[in-house]
């Protein structure tokens, strides 16, 4: 069985980000693995006061900080927050991180509307690397379900 080191998880605030997150803990603590959360801020679009920004970047932050509750104390856990889409900003931190795995949720229903749902873009960038990716679907996005 193969260990993983070092385990990346995006995270959306969906409903299968979070059982991503869960499992991606699990797996943490089975192989005694660093964990990397990953919030990705679309891009900003300024209003004519800036409010849009203020509210993504504080939505982003709160995701974080809910996020890190989750993980035991024990596990070493660092976060990025990235801007723009997963698609892109995948890539390069996947290339910096040295990850062994990658976990990422398949509902686009949470509040950063699924930053991390496999799409096309998102699904051609995972292609690309080397890295194992596990997709977690929650029940709520199994098909056939409601």
């Amino acid at each position: 069985m193969s260990r993983f080191r070092s385990i990346l998880v995006g995270i959306d605030g969906s409903t299968s980000g979070h059982e991503a997150l869960d499992q991606a803990i699990a797996l943490a603590l089975e192989h005694e693995s660093r964990l990397t959360l990953l919030a990705v801020e679309p891009q900003a679009v300024h209003g004519a006061l800036g409010f849009v920004h203020a509210t993504i970047d504080h939505q982003d932050e709160r995701l974080l900080r809910e996020s890190l509750r989750r993980v035991p104390t024990s596990l070493p856990v660092t976060t990025i927050a990235a801007v723009g889409t997963a698609a892109r900003s995948l890539p390069p931190i996947i290339e910096k991180g040295d990850y062994d795995l990658i976990v990422v949720g398949r509902s686009p229903s949470g509040p950063l509307r699924g930053a991390f749902h496999p799409e096309p873009m998102l699904s051609a960038a995972l292609r690309k690397t080397s890295t194992s990716v596990l997709v977690v679907a929650s029940e709520d996005s199994t098909p056939g379900r409601s």
